[in-house]
């Protein structure tokens, strides 16, 4: 088991990653309305017949509803995840730190992310994992 200076490090470490990496493929999706603009031009063009035209929006109006669901859970699982590192940080100062209370509550939070990832997954019929999405202080 990995010491607790290891613990708040990889911790840290994952919520940056999370933060500057993986949570940035799913922000900005609001411009995603405008790139159909392209879609219609080529269908003025006839470059698209109308049953391709809706059939591609769709599936970007699809990937942006996505978009928007898991980004939803992540910036709650992140705020909520940064509060429980400050918390345990001022406690730490205080030497009043709780570390079965913190792996606790992580553990909790974590059950609940990977629960609203899996069912935001099944209703866009996503296959692949996103398990390392989640911070588990076990790794």
């Amino acid at each position: 088991f990995p010491s607790h200076d290891r613990i708040i490090y990889n911790m840290t470490q994952h919520l940056y990653h999370l933060e500057n990496v993986e949570m940035p493929r799913y922000r900005n999706m609001e411009e995603q309305e405008m790139i159909n603009v392209d879609l219609r031009i080529q269908y003025l063009d006839s470059l698209l017949t109308e049953e391709d035209l809706k059939i591609k929006i769709q599936r970007r109006n699809k990937k942006l509803m996505f978009n928007q669901n898991m980004m939803e859970v992540l910036q709650m699982y992140y705020d909520v995840m940064l509060d429980f590192l400050n918390e345990l940080l001022i406690q730490l100062e205080n030497n009043k730190e709780d570390w079965k209370d913190f792996f606790d509550r992580t553990k909790k939070l974590r059950e609940y992310t990977l629960e609203n990832i899996n069912k935001i997954k099944t209703v866009y019929n996503y296959k692949a994992s996103l398990n390392h999405l989640v911070f588990s202080h076990t790794v």
